[in-house]
């Protein structure tokens, strides 16, 4: 049940640049999230004015890639603030960041194309919980195929 008056604010902010080189093409993007949801009315008088539980306030996300002919190299970096586990703002879960690591080949054909890859995600081994008491997995590892049909 939605309980709680709540006013949400933020900004967010996005970028994206490719640079061709005669070898191949490098490539940059990131986004950056500041959000404030903060109780504007609530059953406990002393919750009010404090952020929602597993919001967080800052959240980033940067990528690298690095593109020669159909090979796609990329390194994901993912970060994430703080999140209050509680109502009064008085107990979290720490900040956290994450590195992705991924490979992908694609394979042209006449009217699809094929993309065969594989990821690390995780690849540092970080120790995180995005719900108090419920750790994610350390590492893990994906491969897969990818099919689209040109119309």
């Amino acid at each position: 049940d939605n309980i709680d008056q709540v006013w949400s604010s933020g900004v967010e902010t996005t970028f994206m640049t490719h640079i061709k080189l005669g070898f191949g093409q490098i490539g940059c993007s990131g986004n950056y999230a500041y959000t404030k949801s903060i109780r504007m009315a609530a059953d406990n008088a002393k919750s009010i004015g404090k952020q929602l539980i597993y919001t967080p306030h800052h959240q980033a996300n940067f990528q690298f890639s690095f593109q020669f002919r159909n090979t796609k190299l990329s390194y994901q970096q993912q970060i994430i603030s703080e999140r209050f586990t509680d109502n009064l703002n008085e107990e979290s879960l720490p900040l956290y960041h994450l590195g992705n690591l991924r490979i992908e080949q694609n394979f042209h054909l006449k009217n699809a194309t094929i993309a065969v890859f594989g990821s690390i995600n995780n690849i540092y081994g970080t120790n995180y919980q995005v719900v108090r008491m419920r750790p994610m997995p350390w590492q893990q590892f994906e491969i897969g195929i990818r099919l689209n049909i040109d119309s």
